[in-house]
Order: structure tokens, then C-alpha cells, then sequence
């Protein structure tokens, strides 16, 4: 009996350390020029294929919007609609959806959805210290609900480069791609 309540804490503890880890893991902070991650060109870096970037993808993807979400729960109790060209596990408030399209016609109902990303993944990139760089675009897309002739409405794009370095994950916020 003693055993499993050791085997119990243990596991208790593990969760505890991992659960903190993947909150702390998706702070996000605006580049600075001095930032190293923050360069435009990584000389002697290496695009990676397809199959090899896709988990280190989705955890860039899964980083930002669990990020994104922490930020809005902030200052919103809005739901948002998330159109993505990989799949990936999302917060709560958020649903995925197949298109934009579809999401549009959804925000243009005015419910409980007020928000639209849809984010594209673009180049993953292994730099030559081992840390990999993952870069993805995630569009922003309102209605306009307060006004009696509805509209979509551009928020804009913000560009991100999260870095993985270790164990440890930077994520940077641009408005303009790198």
C-alpha cells in the first residue's frame, strides 16, 4: 500500500512539473532587433522536409494558440473559430472549422464565435546549434456585430517564429514576416 501511494505522489508530482513546463512553455514576446532568434537569416540552417517538421509544427501551432487564448481570456469571454492547414489540439473557447469561408458565414451570425484565425504553417528550419525554428502566419478575421449591415473585417496578420532550443521555447510576435 505503501508502494502506490509513492507510485501516486510521484505521478502527482510529474504531472504538477509537466503541467507547469507546457503553461510556461508559450510566453510570447515581441521581437527585438538585438534578439538572436530575432535575425533574419540563420547562416548554415537547414530547411526541414515535410515529415519531419510536422510535429515540431504542431507543437509551434499549439504554443501560440494556447499563448493567443491566455491573452484573450484576459480581457474577453469571446469564442473563436480556428482554421488550420495541420490539425492541432486546441484550448478551450476554441473550435476548429474546416475553412475560412466557413468561418466567415459563422462570425457573420453574431453568436457566441467573435474571432476567425486561420493559421499557415510555413518553414521549419534546424539551425546549426540543434535548436529548431518553426514559422507560422495566423491571420485575424472579426465581423462587424454592433452595426446593422454586418461585415468581415481584416484585424491583420501577425507572424511568429517560435524557437525550440533544448528544453526551453521562445516564442516571437512580428508584424511582418522574417
Amino acid at each position: 500500500m505503501l508502494a502506490l501511494g509513492r507510485r501516486f505522489g510521484l505521478v502527482y508530482a510529474l504531472a504538477l512539473v509537466l503541467l507547469t513546463a507546457a503553461r510556461a512553455e508559450a510566453w510570447i514576446r515581441d521581437c527585438m532587433p538585438q534578439e538572436r532568434f530575432c535575425a533574419i537569416d540563420f547562416p548554415g540552417s537547414v530547411p526541414l522536409r515535410p515529415a519531419k517538421a510536422a510535429p515540431w509544427q504542431r507543437r509551434a501551432t499549439r504554443a501560440v494558440l494556447f499563448e493567443h487564448a491566455r491573452e484573450l481570456a484576459g480581457w474577453s469571454d469571446e469564442h473563436v473559430l480556428v482554421t488550420s492547414d495541420i490539425p492541432v489540439s486546441l484550448p478551450r473557447r476554441h473550435r476548429s472549422i474546416a475553412s475560412r469561408a466557413i468561418g466567415e458565414q459563422m462570425l457573420l451570425r453574431c453568436g457566441r464565435e467573435r474571432l476567425l484565425l486561420t493559421i499557415s504553417q510555413r518553414e521549419t528550419l534546424r539551425l546549426v546549434d540543434g535548436s529548431v525554428v518553426a514559422h507560422l502566419t495566423v491571420g485575424l478575421v472579426g465581423a462587424t456585430c454592433d452595426r446593422p449591415d454586418r461585415r468581415i473585417f481584416e484585424h491583420g496578420a501577425d507572424y511568429y517564429r517560435v524557437v525550440f532550443a533544448g528544453n526551453r521555447i521562445d516564442i516571437f510576435r512580428t508584424r511582418m514576416a522574417l
